[in-house]
């Protein structure tokens, strides 16, 4: 009887984490997606923010697993197009009018999404993105580094609009 009960008892465990665990292997090298060209045109003050957007891009779009990357334009069933402009950094205090007494910065920064297939453009879509160095006086990496936090920020919405279309317009899901 014992023994009995011990294997009732292990077999109602395992069902129980068997319909609970919703884990999957997935196969990223396996990707059924379109391949997808990216190019940042850094039209803005900011110098850096340009490659600084492309590798958050690269990473954003890795981890959705819906699409591949190319170079390679002749091969790419998708483009997209950011064109970064009108990034400004101003000075945040009591007083915003004395920049030497500032504690912090707010960083506002506009993007412009255009992808296209084909040649033919499926999406246009602006983006405002904006961040802030004020803070407590902590070593929190959004108040080191605004503007790595303000192009993750922007390649997150950007991956998201570019997903969310893509599943939605039947011209790429069946060209």
């Amino acid at each position: 009887m014992n023994k009995g009960r011990i294997f009732a008892f292990l077999c109602v465990g395992f069902c129980i984490l068997q319909s609970s665990c919703r884990y999957k292997i997935v196969n990223h090298s396996d990707r059924s997606g379109k391949k997808i060209s990216l190019e940042v045109r850094n039209d803005s003050l900011a110098q850096q923010l340009g490659g600084t957007l492309r590798r958050a891009l690269r990473e954003e779009l890795l981890k959705s697993s819906l699409h591949r990357l190319t170079d390679d334009l002749q091969e790419a069933d998708l483009r997209a197009v950011i064109s970064l402009s009108n990034y400004s950094n101003t000075p945040e205090s009591f007083s915003a009018n004395d920049s030497l007494s500032a504690i912090g910065f707010r960083l506002n920064l506009n993007a412009t999404l255009v992808l296209s297939s084909g040649g033919k453009t499926i999406l246009k879509e602006n983006f405002e993105v904006s961040g802030s160095t004020l803070g407590d006086g902590s070593k929190e990496p959004h108040t080191r580094q605004p503007n790595v936090a303000l192009a993750r920020e922007l390649a997150r919405r950007v991956v998201f609009s570019i997903d969310y279309k893509s599943n939605l317009d039947p011209v790429i899901r069946n060209p």
